[in-house]
């Protein structure tokens, strides 16, 4: 699978000399890609399903957990990568997304796998910049679920509260 983007045009990014992050990598760029970032390829194809979605959770919670069913609907065994992405609220400086769980999982074709994904809290902290310190944002966090980063099999959402 891919660690980076393959954009379609170097026109499509920032100047060169510009530091911000805002149009870069996977995280905080908008616009379509030739390759998103997490892409393979595969000689068969797979569907998701819910078994268990995330709920909403507490800042003191220690983890977030969701469970999937991928089915192998192709005429292969083969291997699939389950990609957990993240959209936080909306603040200032948050990315657009970010990846926070992922999962290989060999499947025989026309067979089904359970696959348990947990995303420790602790990852979804983000520097506050008034407070000069790492926490956690309260709010609404959607969850998107797939084998790269513009491919959501699945989607929902949770809260994070005091």
């Amino acid at each position: 699978h891919l660690p980076v983007s393959f954009y379609k045009s170097f026109s499509d990014l920032p100047d060169y000399n510009s530091y911000a992050m805002a149009g870069r990598t996977y995280r905080y760029f908008d616009k379509e890609v030739q390759y998103p970032f997490g892409f393979g390829l595969s000689y068969t194809t797979f569907g998701y399903n819910w078994i268990q979605k995330p709920e909403n959770t507490k800042t003191t919670s220690d983890k977030i957990s969701m469970q999937i069913k991928i089915d192998n609907t192709g005429n292969y065994d083969a291997d699939e990568v389950s990609q957990v992405y993240i959209e936080y609220p909306n603040v200032d400086r948050m990315p657009l997304k970010e990846l926070k769980a992922f999962k290989r999982t060999s499947i025989t074709k026309g067979k089904s796998q359970i696959v348990t994904l947990e995303i420790p809290l602790q990852e979804l902290q983000k520097w506050d910049d008034t407070k000069k310190q790492f926490k956690i944002y309260e709010g609404k966090y959607n969850v998107k679920i797939g084998s790269n980063s513009r491919d959501a099999m699945l989607e929902t959402s949770f809260e994070i509260v005091k």
